[in-house]
């Protein structure tokens, strides 16, 4: 099955032709507000008093508020269809009820949410639809700033690197350094700012395992965005539960599973300057087992000559449900990187050709090759209904030939 770029509203029209590397004033049709309506309801307690401060959200939307002293509420701009839509307060078992928005009407909802505490009597398996629920609804009972990507989210962008999926998150800032590249400058509420590439400050995790070198150093390139199925980010010190380095902030990647993947799925995806975006992926349950599997392949020819850039990432993932409270999983990555770098031309230089490359990058051949290797098992076990232990060992090999104005070639482990 081949993704194609189709948009029907202006915030799409942006993202194709920014692929197409053309430039285009977009301006919004008349009639898109009127294909939107609202939602308004009330939430209340058991005994009919209102629940004030409850958090409404819509799924695949940035969209929520809160409700106030008398529990009502109100959702403005949401698009026709039918929505699910969450009411949430610490302290109460959280509600969902479904929503036909009709255009320029306002839909009526109201929740009833109970007070008891919420029991599990049995695991949530990792990487499944109610574990995202879950992840939900615990990043919701949070007092600080944190944020949830769904999805929906991930999959309505490019999805080629990690600014395309957080670009919409705030207080998150993503600049890539050549164009469609994974290398990019990476900051929450300002933190890293000062380092031109890598990430510092910034705790990068996937599956809640950390993701980085020793020297607390992160790269994006063997991150692929195609696998990912969620994403967590925690701003500053919200993010203390990965570690005492994280006053910068910390961002979870949560890959797919057999549980939310497809038999078999293929993408592709292409744009101007040689862009090409590959992948074929599987995933299934059988029974107490599910796996999932993705080869993906994304290069780039880039604008300027000795530009040009490949990814090639391999992810394999199998989980066990070993009991009712019992859950494992054994994840791995690869990826192979290969880039050349062109380095930075004078002002005399671009105007004479702004497509050239250094002439000694090209003679030395400067650039950056790498393998890495990251291989991780999780345990989650249910001890009681209210207490859950996740023991995560992990392990991590990166080789990396580096030739720039001196050749680094680094080993870690």
């Amino acid at each position: 099955m081949m993704h194609h770029l189709v948009r029907r509203h202006a915030a799409g029209a942006a993202i194709a032709a920014a692929i197409l590397g053309c430039s285009a004033v977009v301006v919004p049709a008349p009639h898109h507000a009127q294909s939107r309506g609202s939602i308004a309801g009330r939430v209340v307690a058991t005994d009919s008093t209102p629940v004030v401060g409850a958090i409404i959200s819509v799924d695949g939307t940035r969209v929520g508020t809160q409700t106030g002293a008398d529990g009502r509420f109100r959702l403005r701009g949401i698009d026709a269809g039918v929505h699910t839509v969450h009411a949430r307060r610490a302290g109460l078992i959280p509600a969902s009820h479904e929503v036909d928005v009709r255009p320029g009407a306002t839909a009526q909802l109201s929740f009833t949410l109970r007070d008891e505490a919420r029991a599990l009597e049995e695991v949530t398996i990792i990487g499944s639809r109610s574990d995202l629920v879950e992840t939900r609804d615990r990043m919701a009972r949070v007092p600080g700033a944190v944020a949830l990507v769904t999805p929906l989210e991930i999959r309505s962008t490019r999805q080629a690197n990690i600014k395309d999926v957080l670009s919409f998150t705030p207080g998150v800032y993503v600049q890539p350094r050549f164009g469609a590249a994974d290398e990019s400058q990476l900051s929450i509420r300002g933190s890293g700012l000062r380092n031109n590439f890598h990430a510092r400050g910034v705790n990068l995790l996937v599956n809640g395992m950390p993701y980085r070198n020793a020297d607390g150093f992160t790269d994006f390139e063997s991150l692929e965005m195609l696998t990912t199925q969620a994403i967590e980010v925690y701003k500053g010190a919200n993010a203390l539960r990965y570690g005492g380095s994280t006053l910068g902030g910390a961002i979870n990647f949560d890959t797919k599973t057999g549980d939310t993947a497809p038999v078999l799925s293929l993408f592709g995806q292409g744009g101007s300057f040689g862009f090409r975006k590959l992948q074929v992926a599987s995933g299934d349950v059988f029974g107490n087992f599910d796996y999932y599997a993705s080869y993906a392949r994304t290069s780039l020819d880039n604008y300027r000559a000795w530009s040009d850039q490949q990814r090639d990432r391999v992810n394999l993932h199998a989980g066990q449900r070993l009991s009712d409270r019992l859950d494992a999983r054994a994840f791995y990555f690869y990826a192979h990187v290969n880039e050349h770098l062109p380095g930075a031309l004078t002002r005399s230089e671009f105007d004479a050709d702004p497509r050239q490359a250094v002439a000694a990058n090209v003679s030395d051949r400067w650039g950056r090759e790498y393998d890495l290797h990251h291989v991780g098992v999780q345990l989650r076990a249910q001890l009681s209904p209210h207490q859950r232990l996740d023991i995560s060992p992990y392990a991590q090999y990166r080789d990396i030939d580096h030739p720039i104005y001196e050749v680094i070639a680094q080993v870690s482990r």
